[in-house]
């Protein structure tokens, strides 16, 4: 991988502690903002949202992935002129609700992220838990497909790129 932001709004799906290492040092020597969670002991969604709003700094109170998904898709507080990369690991030791909802929530992030043209890629570490990453991934983009196919869509609504290592 010559660019850690090609696509510049894309999710990838690695296997290996390897892959994401590379990834990410690419994305630092870039200059990029990196933001590391360790989702393996999370036991909910509740906790997954808390470890977020920590994670990203929310600067005020939010409640809901709603708003997570909305402060994540703009981080105006922790400003990055070389983009963001978001790193997740710990998917196959945490919870099953906690993973489908990690990925169920990217595919929203990063389409909002394609509208303003800056770089945010999100890298999710997973092996035995690809299964359920790939399925809430998939509902997410078919929901952004049906969004954006409905009249007075916002024109850059789609699917995003998801990139598989394996």
């Amino acid at each position: 991988m010559t660019r850690w932001d090609e696509p510049p709004q894309a999710l990838h799906v690695v296997t290996d502690a390897a892959s994401a290492r590379s990834i990410v040092s690419t994305a630092r020597d870039s200059g990029a903002r990196i933001i590391s969670v360790d989702l393996s002991p999370l036991g909910s969604e509740a906790e997954l949202e808390q470890l977020l709003r920590s994670a990203f700094k929310f600067p005020y109170p939010s409640r809901g992935f709603d708003a997570v998904i909305s402060l994540m898709s703009d981080l105006e507080w922790m400003p990055s002129p070389a983009g963001y990369l978001f790193l997740a690991d710990g998917l196959d030791e945490s919870a099953t609700e906690v993973v489908r909802k990690m990925a169920d929530i990217l595919p929203f992030i990063l389409d909002r992220w394609r509208s303003g043209g800056q770089s945010f890629v999100a890298v999710l570490a997973s092996d035995s838990s690809r299964g359920i990453v790939r399925a809430a991934v998939s509902a997410s983009n078919a929901e952004l497909d049906d969004f954006g196919a409905r009249p007075r869509a916002i024109g850059y609504t789609a699917a995003v790129s998801v990139l598989y290592d394996a």
